[in-house]
C-alpha cells in the first residue's frame, strides 16, 4: 500500500472559515476586555484622586466648634413687636435705621428699620398700615390692600409686577422695585395682610451691591414670625 502524503490544500474549507472566525471573535473579546480594564483603572484613579483633594481641602478648612456656634448665636439680636404681633432676628452689628437719637427699638413702632454696616447699602424695614394709624387705604383683603396701598418711592421707579408667595404659613404679594435713575435704589417687598394690619416689609440695597447685601436681607426675613 502507498501511503499517500497530506497536502494543506486539503484541508475543507470550512475548518479554515471557523478558524478564522474564532480568531476575530478572540480579537474583538480581548480587545472589548482591554478597553473595558483600562477604563475601570482610570475611573478608579480619578476617584481616589478626588478622595485626596477633598482630604486636602477639608484640612485647610477650620473645624465648626461649639464654641464657634455659640458665638454666632450670640451675634444676632432679636426685634419683637408687642403691638402688632411679630418679631425677626437680625445681626447684632446693625442700627436702627429710623430712630437716629435711640438704640433701643420701640416694641409698639408702626415703622422699624435696621441698617447694615459695611457691606453696600442694605436696610431691613417694616410698615404697618392699618385704620388705627390713617394710613391704610381701602382694604378688604390682600389683593385689595395691595392694590390700593403700593410702595411708592419716586416717580422713576420700575416694577417687576405682582408674584404670589408665603411668610410664615401667610399668603403674600411681592414685587422689585428699581430706580435706576434716582440713586440706584432697589426694593425687594413684600405684603402680608393679618388682623386687619397691611405689613409692608422692604429689603432695600443698591443697584449692584445685591450680592453684598440680599444673602443676609433674605435670612432675617426669612426669621420673620407672627407671634399673634
Amino acid at each position: 500500500m502507498t501511503n499517500k502524503k497530506f497536502k494543506p490544500s486539503m484541508i475543507p474549507i470550512y475548518v479554515i472559515l471557523a478558524i478564522a472566525i474564532i480568531t476575530v471573535a478572540f480579537l474583538i473579546v480581548g480587545g472589548a476586555y482591554l478597553w473595558h480594564y483600562s477604563l475601570i483603572t482610570k475611573i478608579d484613579t480619578l476617584e481616589n484622586n478626588q478622595a485626596v483633594l477633598e482630604k486636602e481641602i477639608k484640612k485647610m478648612q477650620p473645624e465648626a466648634t461649639e464654641d464657634a456656634v455659640i458665638e454666632e448665636v450670640k451675634e444676632m439680636k432679636v426685634y419683637e413687636n408687642t403691638k402688632y404681633g411679630f418679631r425677626f432676628e437680625y445681626p447684632a452689628d446693625w442700627w436702627l435705621g429710623n430712630s437716629p437719637y435711640s438704640d433701643v427699638p420701640n416694641p409698639e413702632a408702626s415703622s422699624i428699620a435696621f441698617d447694615g454696616p459695611g457691606m453696600g447699602h442694605a436696610r431691613f424695614s417694616i410698615e404697618i398700615l392699618n385704620a388705627e394709624n390713617g394710613k391704610l387705604k381701602e382694604c378688604n383683603d390682600l389683593e385689595s390692600c395691595v392694590n390700593n396701598n403700593r410702595a411708592a418711592y419716586s416717580s422713576d421707579q420700575e416694577t417687576t409686577g405682582l408674584s404670589e408667595g408665603n411668610l410664615d404659613g401667610n399668603k403674600t404679594k411681592k414685587e422689585v422695585i428699581s430706580r435706576p435713575h434716582s440713586g440706584n435704589w432697589k426694593y425687594t417687598v413684600t405684603y402680608v395682610y393679618k388682623n386687619d394690619n397691611l405689613y409692608i416689609i422692604s429689603l432695600t440695597t443698591k443697584i449692584g451691591d445685591e450680592k453684598l447685601s440680599l444673602p443676609i436681607l433674605n435670612n432675617i426675613l426669612y426669621t420673620f414670625k407672627f407671634i399673634k
